[in-house]
C-alpha cells in the first residue's frame, strides 16, 4: 500500500505534457489489452477459485486493475484532445466506447 501511495505521488508530479509527448495514453491503451492476457500464460493462476492473478517478480496482480488504470489515462487524454467537441453527444458516446475491446478482453478472459 506504501509503494501505491508512492507511486500515486511521483506519478502525480510529473506534467501532463511529458505523456502527451511519449504517446503514453496510445501505450497505456495497448499494455491495458495486453496485460488482460497474461492470465492465460503460465503467469496466471487461480485464487479463490477465479483464475484473475498473475504473478510478477513475487508480486501479484489483477491484470483489470492495471487495465483500468490504463484507460483512465487514455479516456482522459481522448477527451483533452477533443476538446469542445467532446461536448457533442455522439463523439463523446464514441470516446466512451473506445474501452470497450479491453472491457470485453477483461469479461472474456477472466472467470
Amino acid at each position: 500500500m506504501i509503494a501505491g501511495l508512492i507511486g500515486t505521488f511521483v506519478v502525480s508530479r510529473i506534467p501532463y505534457g511529458l505523456y502527451r509527448r511519449f504517446h503514453i495514453p496510445v501505450i497505456a491503451y495497448a499494455v491495458s489489452f495486453f496485460v488482460i492476457f497474461l492470465v492465460l500464460t503460465p503467469l496466471g493462476y487461480s485464487a479463490n477459485g477465479a483464475t484473475r492473478w498473475f504473478k510478477l517478480a513475487g508480486v501479484s496482480v489483477q491484470p483489470a486493475e492495471i487495465a483500468k488504470l490504463g484507460m483512465i489515462v487514455f479516456l482522459a487524454a481522448l477527451i483533452n484532445k477533443l476538446g469542445a467537441r467532446a461536448a457533442d453527444r455522439k463523439i463523446f458516446c464514441m470516446a466512451l466506447a473506445t474501452p470497450l475491446p479491453v472491457c470485453l478482453a477483461v469479461y472474456a478472459v477472466t472467470d
